[in-house]
């Protein structure tokens, strides 16, 4: 308490009791005000807190996308025996036979079912991979970027299933 009704009860007493009704009421403000400045301080602490904390997983996030995007691309180096920049279908046949490149690529969460799929996936239609679809399709079949192309697959699906009005 602070000692303050041991001041008090010497005005109360010697003068008028409705000090008692000031002292009450100016003790009540002070200690809410004290409290919402504790609580003020701890919330803007807390929020500064919360905000490094998604900026770290922000940065956290993009250094792992690129250490997988530097895997994928020591790699795809690794698959291009020709030395050329681009993948033909033998090249990536031939690679994806092999037990340790199917270990890497499972490490790198990419899953092998079917290899020409998987081509069929990366290649933009010429029969050849290079390093920029190598790299765009495999991000995508990892992780939530898979998750989003499924979801936007569907929706196109589901726009061009739907009955379209006939014109009069």
């Amino acid at each position: 308490s602070g000692g303050w009704p041991n001041y008090v009860q010497t005005l109360v007493e010697g003068i008028t009791w409705y000090y008692a009704v000031f002292f009450v009421a100016y003790v009540y403000i002070v200690i809410f005000a004290a409290l919402r400045v504790a609580t003020a301080v701890l919330v803007r602490e807390t929020m500064a807190s919360a905000a490094k904390d998604a900026q770290i997983m922000v940065e956290v996030e993009a250094e792992a996308k690129k250490t997988y995007t530097d895997e994928l691309r020591s790699l795809f180096q690794v698959m291009d025996a020709s030395g050329d920049g681009v993948l033909t279908k033998s090249e990536f046949d031939t690679v994806c036979a092999r037990p340790e490149a199917q270990m890497f690529l499972k490490s790198l969460d990419v899953r092998l079912g079917d290899v020409d799929r998987l081509f069929g996936v990366l290649d933009d239609g010429d029969g050849k991979v290079t390093l920029s679809e190598f790299l765009s399709g495999l991000l995508r079949i990892k992780g939530q970027a898979r998750a989003m192309d499924v979801v936007a697959i569907m929706h196109d699906c589901s726009k061009k299933l739907s009955p379209r009005p006939r014109p009069r």
